[in-house]
């Protein structure tokens, strides 16, 4: 099957929806991303408000408090360290997403480029026959006059 220029327009269409499909893609990762990014901030936040909240400045501390406290400051800690170790992920899922999107994007291009060039082949052998029938014409014309 060749790629005439039809059949290359129908790829050049069908890869813009592919590239259009990789950009909804990695808008995606990128909010999945900002998203996680976020809640790590609210992890560190909510760390920086307990301990900015101190212990009391006078009198005997509940041991039930204390382990309380220290209990919040552990399950701070893992979300952020589960928060960071997704973070990590969704910025390799990023990177990933990206990648296609310009390979996606270069497939499109190059495909543009080789309809371009189909399409100026297509002209100059068009160009070419036309001048050919012309040719064909003009000698038929001129042949009856010189001979008379």
């Amino acid at each position: 099957m060749s790629l005439t220029p039809e059949r290359l327009k129908r790829l050049v269409v069908y890869r813009e929806r592919l590239e259009h499909l990789q950009e909804r893609k990695l808008g995606d990762a990128q909010r999945a991303h900002a998203a996680r990014e976020q809640t790590l901030a609210e992890t560190g936040q909510r760390r920086e408000a307990l301990f900015a909240a101190g212990a009391p400045g006078s009198g005997l501390v509940a041991p039930e408090d204390l382990a309380l406290g220290r209990a919040y400051v552990e399950r701070l800690d893992r979300e952020a360290t589960a928060t960071r170790a997704a973070l990590v992920h969704s910025n390799n899922a990023v990177v990933f997403e990206r990648n296609q999107l310009l390979v996606r994007r270069r497939d499109r291009k190059s495909l543009e480029t080789l309809l371009e060039q189909r399409v100026k082949e297509e002209r100059i052998r068009e160009r070419r026959a036309d001048l050919a029938t012309l040719d064909g014409m003009a000698l038929r014309d001129w042949v009856p006059d010189r001979e008379r």
